[in-house]
């Protein structure tokens, strides 16, 4: 029998979607995937590098899921998808009557956010606009008019569901109600997660340790003939020490304040792109600065 996805969500990174994860697992009516973000409907990560999973087969796609109980939906929700250029002709190929979910917000923001989340474990500049003139196309993740454009072409509107992140912040029970309408399970259930804060902004005690574990990661995820040492260092429990002292070397620091030119600049390269998710969603949006 094969196993097949009853719901996707694919993007956008930092809005929402793990809060979003949180409570879908919650629900008795979900059967969600441990973790959240598989990465399998894809063949590159655009960025940071980290593996796709396609290639390991529908057999590895299943052992990440619990057996699901009678009359449960089956779902996984993994951002990379959303700017892939593989991923909706992939995820069609599983299953074209899937469901999808789609989480924005302002690109500006979300990439901002985007910057400090990688600082918890990547080897990144150490500013927000170091990065954006090192990796010049990390502009692209928020040309959400683009990345739609390609599940467009593929999937019917009844099958794509958009959600804001300034809607979540507005109304975060309502927000969450239509997410459950539209998978098709009990609107009315409460998540324990649905007022909880989840994946707050941290930022490493100390950047080189995090360059030290996270470089060494890095290192291995992008070299596949590497796959059996890295198994073995896992086994051995390397991988999960690794974690947990990234983990512990990260702090909640106050909300930093974008410098008002780089915010200028980024306002002007996305409006025409915001434009155009404007009149996808067919409703205003303030994303202008």
């Amino acid at each position: 029998m094969s196993f097949t996805l009853d719901f996707i969500g694919v993007g956008a990174a930092k809005a929402g979607t793990t809060w979003l994860g949180q409570c879908l697992k919650e629900h008795p009516g979900v059967c969600m995937s441990e973790p959240k973000e598989l990465n399998f409907f894809g063949r590159k990560h655009v960025w940071p590098p980290s593996p796709m999973h396609y290639d390991q087969g529908s057999e590895w796609l299943r052992a990440h899921f619990e057996t699901p109980r009678e009359g449960q939906v089956i779902g996984e929700y993994s951002v990379a998808y959303l700017v892939d250029p593989a991923s909706p002709q992939l995820i069609y190929d599983h299953n074209p009557g899937v469901k999808l979910l789609i989480a924005l917000r302002n690109p500006i923001d979300a990439l901002f956010s985007f910057y400090y989340e990688l600082t918890k474990q990547y080897v990144v500049p150490d500013t927000f606009e170091g990065l954006l003139e090192a990796y010049p196309d990390f502009i692209r993740y928020g040309f959400y008019d683009e990345h739609i454009a390609r599940f467009q072409a593929l999937f019917p509107a009844g099958q794509v569901h958009f959600m804001l992140f300034e809607d979540l912040h507005a109304d975060p029970a309502r927000f969450l109600r239509e997410a459950f309408t539209y998978i098709g399970v009990d609107p009315d259930f409460e998540a324990p997660s649905l007022h909880a804060r989840v994946n707050e902004r941290r930022e490493p005690r100390f950047r080189w340790m995090r360059d030290a574990i996270g470089g060494t990661r890095d290192y291995f995820r992008t070299r596949p003939g590497l796959k059996p040492v890295q198994e073995t260092l896992r086994v051995l429990g390397v991988e999960r020490t690794g974690n947990w002292l990234q983990a512990w070397n990260q702090q909640q620091t106050a909300k930093p304040v974008m410098n008002a030119d780089t915010r200028a600049r980024l306002a002007e390269t996305y409006a025409p792109h915001n434009e155009r998710v404007s009149g996808i969603l067919g409703r205003g949006l303030d994303w202008d600065a």
